[in-house]
């Protein structure tokens, strides 16, 4: 196990896009962090693994799939062995729906969406667990989006109470319904949590220029910010966390987000 000085944050999807964007930037905030970068194929995570040689110890690279229940357990067990601890957990892994009506929608993918951004997310906190309460920043992060929000559907509803020809109403209903659940989830851990100290919180990054930033853009007509834009108010958001956030719904800015 290494000899770790710093707080471990553990990053999933850390491979490209937020993931990466986000790794790099805790990297470049402290040099005692340690950041374990999740992702599903290390070996062809170039831009990880260069990132890796040149940061050293401080980088751990664990092959993770949150849709498979024994990859999750696995880079568990690994992390634990590697580093014995967790500070700062960020389930920022996800996927994307076909952009279509939803009654179109092939079930099986709705499936697999809601296993890779709410059931995945769950299962890896649930098994990091033991290595959260070893930790002392004891925050989880749950990396969610507005249009998983009720409040912002119910804003784009014409008067009469007839949805609107707006795609926020229909398309992409399996990312739309995963990252509800995972709003959800983030409101029943905070409260099981929240007499211990724990800060669990989901996240609205916007809509950073990431292949699924882009392709959720393109439907909503919600304008893009930068990967850039998007970590640096992430983790300014994260390092100013008090317990009293537990259980809220923000944005990178630190908004508060309708549910």
């Amino acid at each position: 196990m290494a000899k770790v000085d710093g707080a471990v944050w553990v990053i999933s999807g850390a491979n490209r896009g937020l993931g990466f964007e986000l790794t790099k930037r805790v990297l470049e905030a402290s040099d005692s962090t340690v950041v374990v970068a999740g992702c599903r194929d290390p070996s062809a995570a170039d831009d990880l693994k260069k990132l890796s040689s040149s940061n050293g110890s401080r980088v751990f690279i664990v092959q993770l799939d949150v849709s498979s229940p024994d990859s999750v357990q696995a880079a568990a067990q690994q992390i634990s062995q590697d580093v014995g601890q967790v500070d700062v957990l960020i389930n920022n892994a996800g996927t994307v729906d076909p952009c279509e009506p939803a009654m179109v929608l092939d079930i099986s993918k709705y499936s697999q969406v809601m296993r890779v951004n709410a059931i995945g997310p769950m299962d890896l906190t649930q098994q990091l667990m033991p290595l959260i309460r070893k930790g002392k920043g004891q925050t989880i992060v749950n990396i969610s989006s507005i249009i998983g929000s009720h409040g912002v559907l119910e804003q784009t509803l014409t008067s009469d109470g007839k949805a609107s020809e707006s795609p926020f109403n229909s398309w992409q209903m399996a990312y739309r319904c995963s990252k509800s659940a995972l709003n959800m989830q983030t409101q029943v851990l905070a409260a099981e949590l929240k007499t211990h100290g724990y800060k669990v919180i989901s996240i609205h990054p916007g809509m950073p220029e990431s292949d699924m930033g882009q392709e959720t853009s393109s439907q909503t007509g919600l304008p893009t910010n930068t990967l850039q834009e998007s970590a640096t108010g992430l983790l300014k958001v994260i390092h100013g966390l008090k317990p009293a956030d537990t259980g809220k719904f923000l944005d990178w800015n630190g908004n508060a987000v309708p549910w």
